[in-house]
């Protein structure tokens, strides 16, 4: 890997615009200078060229360790920046300079969306385009520190474009306000960068926004494929988007259309079903996401621009449910593996859900899969993160996939591994190692931007080596960039870069639990009723079996709170299987083993199923064993 400096050298101080998390943004000036104070000094000047949209209201400053003020003298376009401490350190913490501006094109949100791209795209230096092409983990930039590598000036100083949090990766306290603090803290950074390009904050909302304590749950996707109910599973993903979007977030990575062959697929309860049919079907969880109209000529139009609408993302294009057992990776036979079949087959079978999701459904994002494909008895496997052929050509163009591409977690380290064609020897021209190569092949393979938790400063100094040596083309990043911009538009965060908080009390209320109840009853499947077992009586006296039956943490199973999900209670509201049986029948006896005395019961109940288990290996790569629910009357003695 090329080493990673920082792109500031030099302390820098940036034309920004005011923010406050509390209001309205003002709109901003377009940068027209640098200011590069010395390490320790209390005075400096700069010439700038002042344009006649500028109005110049109280500046603040923000990222500064000593009080700063800005004086500017419109007729000679002198700007004075000075501080009352002589001894002001400005290394390892730059101050951004904030002024108020107005006028330019791309922040009028009465223009068309394709306009406002291309006047800022016009604007941006080609490290601002890298930087709106990387995604990092939040916890790179959690530090108050200034001069830790984990200092939130960060990700300001590397003009990232967006933020995620994996599984599990929570703000303190895990709240509503605590969400929403913590999203728009990284906003603000956002908005002190030279053209003010609002962050798009990603995370897993894989059955409803279940990284934060109190959203609501709802089955997994094997269980709403079970209900058949389109209209069902729309409703769940406008609740799950109507409470991410009232915390801060505004970007969901679900929902999963994968297509599940195999049921020895660890992620098979991530699937709406084996049959491509139904999994087309349940794609309304997306317009439940974005609404009706997410693509529109102007922000305005857009029904994205919404406090309860959120971008969504199909995934995992394409193939995941597809690959041979025995083709997986590091000792898990299936997982991350090989999809072996005709192109046809795999079009038929593992592509054509993208086709309804990009045409019919509009989504706004698709992440690729960790696995590779092998068509037509290939010579060796292509990953999928740097196939051009089923990316590009495939999705883009024949499909007509408008949105932009994010690569999974770390994928593109797995570019060349022993599951795929191996890395070329020697590298071509221009790609000075490795890594580049990996970030190289994907980038020109369409993918748009890279999803990297911890590498983001490697990520965006090899790009723009990878760029400056003709290996990645300026045409590729400008479409890129373009196409992240334009959700960005459609978001409407230019004009709303901060949280509404007037919602945060929908955030698992009343009647989005209503909803989840009719999504869990619904998802029930009776496979057998011998001698009218059920429905229970309420004078029945219930023996009820199995670790699992009072264990909510298995019940919600993964990506509840943690990745993975965790046994036993956890620190979010629901009812367990055996507490749902004592609120309508007292007469319960309770054995996790099944070692208790039956007698005097006439009905059993065992609840069978896979808990979450813990281990190791890389994130969002390992998924857990399958869940299985059932709920199995096991024996009668009526009368």
């Amino acid at each position: 890997m090329a080493s990673a400096t920082s792109p500031s050298p030099t302390p820098s101080t940036k034309l920004g615009m005011e923010v406050t998390p509390a209001g309205r943004v003002s709109e901003p000036a377009e940068p027209k200078a640098t200011v590069k104070p010395p390490q320790t000094a209390a005075r400096w000047r700069v010439k700038i060229a002042v344009v006649p949209e500028l109005s110049v209201s109280p500046t603040t400053v923000i990222g500064a360790e000593a009080p700063l003020s800005l004086s500017i003298n419109r007729r000679s376009g002198i700007a004075t920046l000075s501080t009352s401490d002589s001894a002001a350190n400005v290394t390892d913490n730059p101050p951004t300079v904030v002024i108020d501006a107005h006028g330019f094109p791309y922040l009028n949100s009465r223009l068309p969306i394709s306009q406002r791209v291309s006047d800022l795209l016009s604007r941006m230096s080609l490290a601002e385009k890298i930087g709106q092409m990387t995604q990092a983990d939040k916890s790179m930039f959690t530090d108050s520190s200034t001069t830790s590598g984990n200092s939130a000036n960060n990700l300001r100083a590397w003009l990232l474009g967006s933020v995620l949090s994996g599984g599990g990766d929570t703000p303190t306290p895990n709240t509503p306000t605590g969400w929403a603090d913590m999203i728009d803290s990284f906003e603000a950074q956002s908005l002190a960068t030279p053209l003010q390009i609002p962050l798009i904050y990603g995370l897993d909302t894989v059955h409803g926004d279940n990284n934060m304590a109190g959203a609501t749950i709802f089955p997994h996707n094997i269980g709403m494929g079970a209900a058949r109910d389109p209209a069902l599973t729309q409703q769940e993903g406008a609740v799950t988007a109507a409470e991410t979007r009232a915390t801060g977030p505004q970007w969901g990575f679900a929902p999963c259309i994968c297509v599940a062959r195999d049921i020895r697929w660890g992620r098979t309860y991530e699937s709406f079903g084996e049959d491509p049919a139904l999994v087309k079907r349940m794609e309304t969880e997306i317009s439940g996401f974005q609404g009706s109209n997410p693509q529109a000529a102007t922000s305005g139009q857009s029904s994205l621009n919404s406090d309860t609408h959120i971008l969504a993302t199909a995934k995992h294009y394409a193939g995941d449910g597809g690959t041979t057992y025995g083709t997986g990776d590091s000792g898990y036979p299936i997982d991350q593996g090989v999809d072996q079949m005709s192109s046809s087959t795999f079009r038929k079978l593992m592509v054509s859900p993208y086709v309804t999701a990009v045409q019919q459904q509009k989504v706004g994002s698709i992440m690729p899969s960790y696995s590779s494909v092998q068509l037509d008895g290939a010579a060796c496997p292509t990953k999928m993160s740097a196939d051009k052929q089923l990316l590009t050509n495939v999705l883009k163009q024949q499909i007509g996939f408008k949105g932009f591409l994010i690569s999974d977690y770390n994928a593109v380290n797995e570019i060349g591994d022993s599951r795929s064609c191996p890395i070329p020897s020697p590298l071509p021209a221009g790609v000075p190692d490795t890594y580049s190569y990996q970030i190289g092949v994907s980038a020109n393979a369409g993918m748009d931007m890279f999803m990297v938790p911890n590498t983001y400063q490697t990520l965006e100094t090899d790009l723009t080596t990878l760029v400056n040596n003709g290996y990645v083309s300026m045409s590729r990043i400008n479409d890129a960039v373009s196409r992240i911009l334009t959700q960005k538009f459609e978001l409407g965060l230019f004009e709303h870069p901060f949280t509404n908080r007037s919602k945060l009390g929908q955030v698992g209320d009343a009647a989005h639990r209503a909803v989840a109840a009719q999504a869990a009853a619904e998802s029930q499947v009776l496979l057998k009723n011998a001698h009218d077992v059920l429905p229970l009586s309420p004078h029945d006296h219930i023996y009820v079996a199995g670790s699992n039956a009072d264990n909510l943490g298995s019940q919600t199973g993964g990506w509840t709170l943690t990745w993975q999900g965790q046994p036993g209670p956890i620190a979010d509201p629901g009812t367990t299987i055996l507490q749902a049986i004592k609120n309508k029948d007292a007469n319960v006896t309770y054995s996790a083993d099944a070692s208790a005395p039956t007698a005097g019961n006439n009905v059993g109940v065992v609840v069978v199923g896979g808990g979450c288990r813990s281990w190791s290996g890389r994130r969002f790569g390992r998924p857990p064993s399958p869940r299985i629910r059932l709920t199995v009357p096991f024996y009668t003695r009526r009368g």
